[in-house]
């Protein structure tokens, strides 16, 4: 297997390459939700899930919020009924607009009737020093990132947004744990262009799983503090299906839909 980086629209010129290849089997993505968020952003007609063919989903990056240690609440609800008496002076930060943790925050503002603002920052690596310099109040985003902060002492997690706790913190409740019934999770899988044979898509999908399943595999996925979610290619579509039914019409709302 030959690997091709295509950078550019927040990964969204890899993904259309992808699509746009001869549909053989020779050309696949990695893929995710947000790959269709971003369809919703970037196209004046956004793909749906039936213009592609997934392969599988392999893997889960694990998003949470995170305060600095001394903030004045020990809990995800303490944080909440904080924000509700002091609307709008809560401030959080998030690795770009429109993606899974800026969701994850909007949706959590409109079950709790909460008044929050958002500071998008190019990445998630700029807004933890903001956290700790006190320009924001809180941090929306890779869990991973925020690791070694949080062991050192200086900032603490108060929830993940997916739904699986965080294997270095497994004490960190999600936000379903929580009684919330929102999962923004950013799960990463593989795709292939719409029209390949399915006995060539079967091969693939084949792969997929006995890859995603090797022990060597899954101790990769364990030691860079992520979670195994293998799915099947038809588990995967349906997954799709349903989180796009829910991030599409709050991108639209946001203002950041294509225009």
């Amino acid at each position: 297997m030959v690997v091709e980086n295509k950078p550019g629209g927040n990964s969204f010129l890899a993904f259309v390459t992808a699509m746009n290849a001869k549909p053989d089997g020779y050309t696949i993505a990695d893929y995710s939700t947000m790959k269709y968020d971003l369809t919703v952003m970037y196209e004046k007609v956004p793909r749906k899930v039936e213009d592609a063919m997934a392969i599988g989903c392999c893997w889960s990056i694990v998003h949470g919020v995170a305060a600095k240690a001394d903030a004045p609440w020990k809990t995800f609800k303490e944080l909440v009924e904080y924000a509700r008496s002091h609307p709008g002076t809560v401030t959080y930060g998030v690795p770009n607009a429109g993606g899974p943790p800026h969701l994850a925050m909007i949706l959590l503002g409109k079950k709790e009737k909460v008044e929050w603002k958002v500071v998008p920052y190019q990445g998630l690596a700029p807004a933890i020093p903001a956290l700790l310099g006190g320009h924001i109040t809180l941090v929306s985003g890779l869990a991973g990132t925020q690791l070694e902060q949080v062991k050192a002492g200086n900032m603490k997690l108060l929830a993940i947004t997916g739904n699986s706790r965080f294997p270095d913190f497994p004490d960190v409740p999600t936000l379903k744990d929580l009684g919330y019934d929102i999962d923004v999770s950013f799960d990463i899988g593989l795709v292939g262009p719409k029209g390949i044979d399915p006995p060539i898509l079967q091969k693939l999908e084949d792969a997929f799983a006995q890859a995603a399943k090797d022990p060597r595999f899954v101790k990769f996925v364990r030691d860079n503090n992520m979670v195994q979610t293998y799915m099947s290619a038809k588990q995967y579509t349906q997954y799709l299906k349903k989180n796009y039914e829910v991030r599409a019409p709050l991108i639209r709302e946001l203002g950041l839909a294509y225009k």
